[in-house]
């Protein structure tokens, strides 16, 4: 997927430093991860920014000097020797910023994730849209992207104000709502998931280009 996608040019971000914020809306991330090249596009999912390490850090610093970044402090994951590594993320301003460039249409937003609970796995999906919440679920399924234990056994409910903060650590959604649903334990068991089906029938967003292919859709 390329981060190079039409952009409205309401603000003065360049297109690489655009790149950097695109990669950082939905979270905090070390600052080395976004160092240039083949890392960065395989990490991300999408095409690298061209700015060497002199213009990356400049632009990160200036950045949270005028306030659309911020730094934070936190333990490298799966490490157990306690290092402690510096992360950095957008801000309301900078998020603000984002938005008039990507204009994202959050009520079609979606944030889903899986995890072991107790030896059972489950998927959580979030959406300030409980439609499109559902619409997610069962495109999901007809694309073979989850395999659910039992289709019709979902749980839904309005997810807590620590699990909002998660989501987007930038903005938050009031309401939002969540469903749960046990998955079945071996995923490897699902067919390889149809892309083409779930691209056709996007009515809702998780990545830049799912967004970029919704907003196509709606004519904005």
């Amino acid at each position: 997927m390329s981060c190079q996608l039409n952009r409205t040019n309401e603000t003065d971000l360049a297109d690489d430093e655009l790149i950097i914020f695109d990669v950082l809306f939905d979270g905090n991330v070390p600052i080395n991860s976004l160092k240039s090249g083949e890392d960065f596009s395989l990490g991300f999912n999408c095409d690298s920014h061209r700015l060497n390490s002199i213009e990356l850090k400049q632009f990160i610093e200036k950045s949270v000097s005028n306030g659309n970044l911020q730094y934070s402090l936190g333990l490298i994951p799966h490490n157990s020797t306690g290092n402690i590594i510096t992360y950095v993320g957008l801000t309301e301003k900078g998020g603000g910023l984002w938005e008039k460039e990507r204009k994202p249409i959050w009520e079609n937003y979606i944030f889903d994730s899986s995890s072991d609970e107790n030896g059972c796995w489950e998927l959580s999906i979030f959406s300030p849209s409980l439609e499109i919440a559902k619409q997610f679920l069962n495109i999901a399924q007809e694309s073979n992207l989850y395999l659910l234990v039992n289709p019709n056994n979902i749980e839904i409910s309005e997810a807590t104000d620590e699990e909002v903060g998660y989501i987007i650590p930038w903005k938050f959604f009031k309401p939002m709502y969540k469903i749960k649903s046990k998955l079945e334990v071996n995923q490897e068991d699902i067919k390889e998931t149809d892309w083409k089906h779930f691209n056709k029938n996007l009515t809702f967003w998780r990545t830049i280009g799912d967004l970029q292919e919704l907003l196509i859709k709606t004519n904005i």
